[in-house]
This record gives C-alpha cells, sequence and structure tokens, in this order.
C-alpha cells in the first residue's frame, strides 16, 4: 500500500510543482532533508512518506526551518511551530525545526549537520540565497541536491 501512495504522490500530487521533491527523494533514497519554508508542514509529512518507504521512518531526518509565528504578511499565513512539529512527529521521523530568517538559521545549522541529502528552498524571500549558496552547497552529501519548490501562501 505505501508503493502506491508515493507512486500517487511522485504523478499526481497537487501542486504539481511538488512532484519534481518526492520523485528525487525516491530516486535519490533521500534520508536527510532540509526544508526551508515549511508553511503548515504538510509538503514535509509527505516527503518524510515518501523518504521512509522501505526502511523505518526512524532513519529519515528532517529538519525545517521557517520563520513560523514570526512570519511577514509576504511569507504567508502564520503556522505555531508547536503544531507543526506535533504533525511532522507522527511520521517517526527525526525532526528538528529551526524558527527564524533563513540566512540565521541556516549559518547555525551549518555547525550542527551536514552530509544532507535534500535541500528544499520554499521561500518568497530569496535574497539571503547569493550569499549563503556556498554555505548550503557545503551542507550536502556527495550525491545530494538542491531543488526550489514553490512558496503557497495567500494571494499566491
Amino acid at each position: 500500500m505505501h508503493a502506491i501512495r508515493t507512486s500517487i504522490l511522485t504523478h499526481l500530487s497537487r501542486p504539481t510543482e511538488d512532484r519534481i521533491i518526492y520523485r528525487t527523494i525516491r530516486r535519490s533514497k533521500a534520508q536527510r532533508i532540509l526544508e526551508i519554508g515549511l508553511d503548515s508542514g504538510e509538503r514535509g509529512l509527505r516527503m518524510i512518506e515518501v523518504a521512509s518507504q522501505g526502511r523505518d521512518s526512524k532513519t529519515v531526518q528532517y529538519i525545517g526551518i521557517d520563520p513560523f509565528e514570526n512570519r511577514s504578511l509576504l511569507d504567508g499565513p502564520r503556522f505555531p511551530i508547536q503544531a507543526v512539529y506535533k504533525s511532522l512527529s507522527t511520521t517517526g521521523a527525526q525532526i528538528r525545526l529551526l524558527p527564524g530568517r533563513p540566512d540565521v538559521a541556516v549559518s547555525r545549522l551549518a555547525n550542527l549537520s551536514s552530509h544532507l541529502d535534500l535541500i528544499v528552498i520554499a521561500t518568497r524571500q530569496t535574497e539571503w540565497l547569493r550569499t549563503m549558496a556556498p554555505l548550503l552547497q557545503s551542507l550536502l552529501s556527495r550525491q545530494g541536491h538542491i531543488l526550489l519548490g514553490s512558496p503557497r501562501f495567500l494571494g499566491g
């Protein structure tokens, strides 16, 4: 049944832009995932689901960076970090959420983690990427990927 659900996510999920994320996770067997720009955490749940296919979900490490309650109007609706954590924790994966601006949180993350299999950037605020791209690259495993996802926000 899990394989059927993964097939649905990789071929029929909405928004359609997320399908490449799920396909990349399935194809690369990604286990260590960083998502920048979570919204409600729905895409994170799906990424963990795909990464858990055929293995214990406890081996999946998911890190999320988002302003959460401190989002600006440009970032979209605010989601409480506790609610997002509670939702993501139901998967059994190892969850770490870092609140704050992407540039600051990525800098903190550089001291804590490396060898990520996938980095998904899904935030409207991208000016920080110019200076942080080398640091993001250094966090990747040898076969790691960086994908620009579609930010989901009101009016967008």
